[in-house]
């Protein structure tokens, strides 16, 4: 139930995350000179649910079927990609408080990680049943 949840709020995260990298990445509008709401959601968003994948991870043992299908350790690389995730969203946080502009390759690592690390828990849940 944990993983379900996890996934669930994670979903959010990503979607919301992908609007606003692809407003950024595309140049649509200037990047904010500080802080702004949208992002503090984001990655509050994504916060929350990196705490429940961490507990999901820790009291849930993949079952018989993840481990012989080979996907018995996508929970913990999906946990690491997300943890990395959110070092680079800090980081990003950190040029926002500084008002100096985000680069645009730390957006799209960001991006990446983010989604690969989704896409790996979503594997890892469809192996376990």
């Amino acid at each position: 139930m944990l993983l379900l949840s996890a996934i669930a709020i994670l979903g959010v995260a990503v979607t919301a995350g992908g609007w606003l990298g692809a407003k950024t990445l595309m140049l649509d509008e200037p990047q904010p000179s500080g802080v702004g709401w949208r992002g503090l959601a984001h990655g509050g968003t994504a916060l929350a649910g990196f705490v429940v994948l961490v507990l999901a991870l820790r009291y849930g043992a993949p079952t018989a079927r993840a481990l012989r299908m080979g996907a018995g350790g996508f929970g913990i690389l999906s946990g690491a990609l997300v943890a990395g995730a959110a070092l680079a969203g800090l980081t990003m946080l950190l040029f926002q408080i500084r008002r100096r502009p985000i680069p645009l390759a730390l957006v799209a690592g960001h991006g990446l990680l983010g989604i690969t690390g989704y896409t790996l828990l979503v594997t890892y849940l469809t192996m376990l049943y």
